[in-house]
């Protein structure tokens, strides 16, 4: 089964499609006091996530910054509601495959015959293809697979590869959502970084992103029941 989540930040697109010089990423939440904070409020969603949440090393504190991660992990309500504990993203993905204590267990694999479920979290832009570990630059301990199949994506769409101890690694970034989606549900998780512009023209996309990107995802429906494994087949 897929599952697509085509809007996560509603708020902050209405301001991006309204004030484009902005290239808006929070979502609106008030709180920023400083002069002209209409421009600096709001939390950024790929800093909430509840998993290495708060590291000063891959977020930020201030709520006027643009990487500011809340309050608390899953402060928002735009990311409650996609993690919604045990309705919605913890319902998709096994519970069985989850382990009991993630951060004390980080080093530990996710089985290769047993671990099911693909994520993807797709922004602009780049031309990127980034895997776990974001919070630090940090092999995770099924690297092989994910890599792996990183470099299967890549040999469609040629993006650079962004990962852990990669050449194009770009910057710690905590609370994120590959580091929950993998860290804490087992998926193997991925995001793109799509196209060349913040605000993608329709002709770049149909005529490049779109084709570029499909046999990647008719690929990594292929191998969802199986991705550590299969990857590497």
């Amino acid at each position: 089964e897929i599952h697509m989540i085509i809007e996560s930040n509603p708020d902050g697109r209405a301001i991006a499609e309204d004030n484009r010089n902005l290239l808006w990423r929070k979502n609106t939440r008030l709180g920023c006091s400083f002069n002209n904070s209409y421009l600096n409020k709001g939390v950024d969603l790929n800093r909430n996530f509840p998993f290495k949440w708060g590291l000063n090393s891959g977020s930020s504190g201030s709520n006027c910054q643009s990487t500011y991660r809340g309050t608390s992990a899953a402060s928002e309500p735009e990311v409650r509601a996609i993690i919604n504990y045990n309705i919605y993203a913890e319902s998709v993905f096994p519970e069985s495959q989850r382990k009991a204590n993630p951060i004390a267990q980080i080093d530990d694999p996710y089985p290769d015959d047993s671990t099911v479920g693909v994520f993807y979290d797709i922004h602009a832009y780049g031309n990127l293809v980034i895997w776990p570990w974001s919070f630090e630059n940090r092999y995770t301990a099924n690297e092989d697979s994910l890599q792996a199949f990183a470099r299967k994506l890549k040999s469609f769409n040629n993006y650079a590869l962004v990962g852990p101890n990669q050449p194009d690694f770009l910057y710690p970034a905590s609370g994120v959502t590959d580091d929950y989606f993998y860290g804490a549900l087992g998926a193997a998780a991925f995001t793109y970084e799509l196209g060349t512009s913040f605000y993608q023209d329709c002709s770049t996309f149909e005529n490049y992103i779109n084709p570029d990107n499909q046999p990647g995802f008719m690929y990594t429906d292929k191998v969802s029941t199986k991705p550590y494994r299969l990857v590497k087949g």
